[in-house]
């Protein structure tokens, strides 16, 4: 069967909880096979442990910041941000920041939190290297930023 979409671009964004643990947001942009005209369009599907779910819809749960980091994924994937590789991903994290001397303590704890986020998505599979890398910063709003890492799975 052929693929229905194929992402050109993508950005994963970790989502919160109620969702269950690695649970993710890729915010793709890419084309999709629409009675077989391929259409470019941009679309948000929900991960579980590495795992597109398709056909489910996103969700957002309320009093968390889900949504508004989403929705700036999507304009950074607008904008060109993201990959397509199987082997490196671009994960965006946003964050409230209340002190910007807080920036270096919040990237480490950040980048540690991804990496083990993706141990625990291979739990169960041969394991092999992850590596993390701060790539940028950006701002949201007035106290919320942005943190973008990319991911290398060798």
């Amino acid at each position: 069967m052929a693929k229905v979409f194929d992402e050109r671009r993508a950005i994963f964004v970790p989502a919160s909880k109620p969702h269950p643990d690695c649970t993710e947001y890729r915010v793709a942009w890419g084309y999709e096979n629409w009675g077989g005209n391929l259409v470019p369009v941009e679309k948000t599907q929900m991960v579980y442990k590495g795992k597109v779910a398709g056909m489910l819809s996103p969700s957002f749960p309320d009093k968390t910041i889900d949504k508004k980091a989403v929705r700036f994924a999507s304009d950074l994937v607008e904008q060109g941000y993201g990959t397509g590789s199987r082997k490196s991903k671009l994960v965006l994290v946003v964050k409230e920041v209340l002190d910007t001397a807080d920036f270096d303590q919040i990237i480490t704890a950040t980048k540690d939190e991804i990496e083990e986020y993706h141990q625990q998505i291979q739990q169960g599979v041969v394991t092999r290297p992850v590596d993390v890398t701060f790539d940028n910063k950006l701002q949201v709003e007035e106290k919320l930023w942005a943190f973008l890492y990319r991911v290398d799975i060798r």
